[in-house]
């Protein structure tokens, strides 16, 4: 069964009292404006701030003057007041209440920015709390992230978290995150600065008491604890002070209070707190209190262990004691009762002086113990008296003693990895409460990962942040789990946006699909608008991630389909021709030549009609490839090329050249057996790079004659062998005009040669490899993949980041049999976006060649008949190369680039010559 969160102890008739005060309100504040109407005002009435967040940052504040006796301004656990001035005074006194003769309950004021308290009364809630007056369940906060100062000067006598001054009673108040500097003359205490009357049940964690002369009092609890008369003394019960640091100037440090005079402090904890002096005035420093006086001060069933940022430092003019820097009793009787401290953090003694009478007697059961004493299961039972709440017990991961066995909850940030969500903006609530306000739970409180929710403080912002999960002092948790697994709970969210998630992302996917896909089928110019706004997608998408509301996003959207919609497709020029004969196209009239203009992937039935004496062998496109067999063939329109129906005289034979796998690569039309060689070794033109053939078999019965009418078609199948063509590949890492790690390997024809260069060499980051021969760029990514048709000498360089452009490179072209191969590889650089298209142009040159572009006369786009996503290569083959005939080559590729301009780049002309 679930414990209730916040406050676990109160008696029923306190219960009734504060339930009966909030529903009798006289005023009900909900808005920020109704708020600043009590600024400066008496309050003689009840007030109820109703839920929500009430921030004042930049208004004109002004405390509310006084809460007068037998009323109240009571808020809830959702009731936060946000950016509240410490600089902002009413008369003597600073806070949310200048004079508080009434009571205070429930009000949170988070501290979002560091202020100067002037005043001589400063308290975040009340500057003066009266005698007969209370403020009870009210907590105070800073960001997490960055804890909040609020500092005093000269003419602030006391400063609190909670109360600058207490004549009344602070009960089961909380402050955190905040850093409380004192200046001269000031008394600065976590919850009150004085105390004349009771602090009780309250907890200050991860906040920070400064001292910034050698006249201010520092406690962790109150920096000064009073009775109001001799005989009545001032009373700190119950408190906890944890996760504190204690530094700089100060006449006195005390981990529950700096000076104790008339006052008794019992069963508090001062745990994983630091203390720090380093002036040379001298300091009374104790780990409960700095300084004791009066004959009706006591201190019992309390210690301090465990060090925070620093342990228990002092100078050697202080006097430091573990429990009591300097204590002066004029009495017999037992002083301090119980009180422990761990001499693991702190190498003083019970105290560090004394004055007045002493004797053993003082000092009741009270000594310093190791921490693994003091941890260990039964000591806090056996050695600290029962409170109200029961026994004291050994918990906890730590296993420190407590008694309540409550466990402070603060909150850090919501955030998508690096990227936050402002805190006046969004909060984490669980099962419907601020996280930042819970405060503190049982040990045995369970929390449900699945009962955390995000609350827009905004009622107008349309965001919709989810909570992905949460984290734990960094740890996610997906299970429920108790609050005692933890010596304390910092709550973070990894949240998502659902619109980017659901709806943004998925669509800008879909955009990024329909231009990639629609490269070839689309207009470049048509294209742009599109990538544009995919771009943009893509910018909020990994830019503002979280800032992405329905609004944005949607436009965001609108812009991709608008575009898509504006598309226009792209045409393709293609000619039909048939050498010698006509050509019909989707059953129209024949003729010699057509020429059509199609978008990709338009489909055209077409039909070959040899002329007089003539009969079709096959199709052919520019590059060589056979495209089909028969006379009528669907073709589907990829790209611009010329499509020839190829025909021979009608009383020759087919001399047909394939492979064992079936593929065509040359038909030749002959009449006479003395037309042709055979075994024909321009057959092998059109072979798979890296095989060669093992025997030539036929169809024809009987021998082949040399001469003579042939009579019928012969086919001549292939029958193919890997190739036994090796190449030695050798690669080197090149640093500081060395060379290192040099490796040398052998690769057959077409397989890959991997390689990994180190990141960094000598903290020099890595550039690029390069061919060692050429100085050609072949990779940025240090895990270099290569296709190996060649020698190859690899380099890795180390000249630190560099901006390395797309470029694409060419391969020494190989020579087997009937066909030239060319080999391009593409390096992507910084700039590439996507690929348009690839390939390699051809070029037949008696000549050498010194330029070929598209518009070249003569040149051929090579159509790639092989291609490796996982090196970049791929393979160009003119076929039916001649004996003689020298061909030239020039890879390319064009691409858009990361700002979406479209652009081409060549590699260099290389050229080969069939024997």
């Amino acid at each position: 069964m679930r414990s209730k969160i916040g406050l676990l102890w109160l008696l029923p008739a306190l219960c009734a009292l504060l339930l009966s005060s909030a529903a009798m309100a006289d005023i009900q504040i909900s808005t920020v404006d109704e708020l600043l109407e009590l600024c400066g005002q008496v309050v003689d009435e009840d007030v109820q701030l109703e839920p929500g967040i009430y921030d004042i940052s930049g208004e004109e504040w002004t405390p509310i003057a006084e809460i007068t006796e037998g009323h109240c301004i009571a808020g809830t656990e959702y009731s936060v007041i946000k950016g509240l001035p410490m600089n902002s005074s009413y008369g003597d006194y600073a806070g949310f209440v200048a004079v508080n003769n009434g009571s205070i309950q429930s009000v949170n004021v988070q501290v979002s920015y560091g202020s100067l308290a002037s005043a001589t009364f400063a308290g975040v809630i009340a500057g003066f709390n009266g005698a007969n007056a209370d403020i009870w369940g009210c907590h105070v906060y800073g960001e997490s992230e960055q804890p909040v100062e609020i500092r005093s000067n000269s003419h602030c006598g006391y400063l609190g978290g909670i109360c600058g001054y207490n004549q009344g009673a602070v009960i089961y108040c909380s402050v955190r995150d905040l850093t409380l500097s004192a200046g001269a003359g000031t008394s600065a205490g976590g919850i009150t600065g004085k105390t004349l009357g009771t602090v009780a049940d309250s907890t200050v964690f991860h906040t920070a008491l400064t001292g910034t002369s050698q006249y201010s009092i520092l406690g962790g609890i109150t920096a000064e604890l009073e009775g109001p008369e001799d005989e009545v003394p001032a009373f700190a019960e119950s408190n906890n002070v944890l996760y504190c640091d204690l530094t700089g100037k100060a006449s006195a440090m005390g981990g529950i209070a700096g000076t104790v005079n008339n006052g008794e402090i019992s069963f508090s904890r001062v745990n994983y707190v630091g203390f720090s002096h380093y002036a040379q005035d001298s300091c009374y420093i104790g780990g409960l209190a700095g300084s004791v006086d009066g004959d009706n001060s006591r201190l019992s069933n309390s210690y301090y262990a465990d060090m925070n940022t620093t342990d228990m430092v002092y100078a050697p003019n202080d006097y430091a004691g573990g429990i009591v820097g300097v204590y002066s009793v004029y009495v017999t009787d037992p002083v301090f009762v119980k009180c422990y401290y761990a001499t693991d953090f702190c190498d003083a003694s019970l105290y560090g002086a004394y004055f007045g009478d002493y004797s053993d007697q003082q000092f009741e059961s009270c000594a310093g113990v190791t921490k693994m004493e003091m941890t260990s299961d039964g000591w806090g039972m056996d050695n600290l008296d029962e409170s109200f709440y029961g026994p004291w017990r050994n918990v906890g991961p730590d296993c420190y003693p407590v008694t309540k066995e409550e466990i402070p909850v603060r909150f850090a940030r919501l955030h998508r990895g690096d990227d936050y969500l402002p805190l006046d903006g969004y909060r984490l609530l669980y099962e419907g409460i601020d996280v930042a306000n819970i405060g503190l739970v049982a040990d045995d409180f369970e929390f449900d990962p699945a009962g955390f929710t995000i609350q827009n403080t905004d009622p107008f912002d349309e965001m919709q942040i989810e909570v992905d999960f949460i984290t734990v002092n960094g740890i996610a948790m997906t299970d429920p789990f108790l609050a005692g697994e933890f010596d304390e709970i910092c709550f973070s969210a990894e949240v998502d946006n659902a619109f980017c998630r659901d709806c943004l992302a998925p669509n800008t996917f879909y955009a990024m699909d329909v231009y990639t896909s629609g490269k070839g089928y689309y207009t470049a110019e048509s294209l742009i608008p599109l990538r544009e706004a995919i771009d943009e997608a893509l910018m909020a998408l990994e830019e503002a991630y979280l800032s992405v509301d329905p609004n944005w996003g949607q436009e965001l959207i609108d812009n991709m389909f608008s575009a898509i919609a504006a598309l226009e497709v792209r045409d393709y020029d293609v000619m039909f021709i048939c050498d010698g004969g006509t050509v019909t196209i989707d059953g129209g009239d024949p003729d010699e030549t057509w020429v059509v203009t199609s978008p990709m992937d338009e489909v055209f039935l077409v039909k070959a009609e040899a002329g007089e004496g003539r009969r079709f062998l096959y199709w052919e496109d520019t590059a060589g490839n056979i495209l089909s067999e028969d006379p009528e063939f669907e073709y589907v329109i990829s790209r611009e090329t010329i499509v020839t129906a190829v025909t021979a005289p009608a009383n020759s034979f087919n001399f047909v050249y394939k492979d064992m796998y079936g593929k065509t690569y040359r038909t030749d039309a002959v009449t006479d057996f003395s037309q042709l060689a055979y075994p024909v070794a321009a057959g092998q033109g059109g072979l798979r790079t890296g095989y060669k053939v093992k025997e030539w078999q036929n169809d024809y019965p009987g021998d082949l004659p040399a001469s003579g009418a042939v009579t019928r078609d012969v086919t001549f199948t292939a029958m193919l062998k890997k190739a036994d063509s090796s190449y030695t590949v050798n690669s080197c890492i090149l640093f500081g005009g060395d060379v290192w790690l040099d490796e040398t390997v052998t690769k057959k024809t077409a397989q890959v040669f991997t390689r990994v260069a180190p990141e960094f060499m000598e903290d020099t980051e890595f550039t690029c490899w390069i061919d060692a021969d050429t100085g050609e760029i072949i990779s940025c990514d240090p895990a270099l993949s290569i296709s190996v048709y060649s020698d190859l000498n690899l380099a890795a360089i180390y000249e630190g980041p560099s901006f390395i452009s797309t470029c694409v490179n060419l391969w020494e072209p190989i020579v087997e049999g009937g066909k030239i191969a060319f080999t391009g590889q593409t390096v992507m650089g910084d700039d590439f976006g996507d690929e348009v298209m690839h390939g390699v142009l051809l070029l037949k040159s008696d000549e050498p060649v010194g330029e070929i572009l598209f518009d070249t006369p003569g040149v051929i786009v090579g159509k790639s008949s092989g291609y490796s996503a996982y090196t970049n290569t791929y393979i160009i083959n003119k076929k039916n190369v001649q004996s003689g005939d020298t061909w030239y080559g020039r890879a390319f590729i064009v691409y858009n680039d990361d700002i979406g301009e479209r652009k081409v780049v060549f590699s260099d002309i290389k050229g080969a010559t069939m024997p």
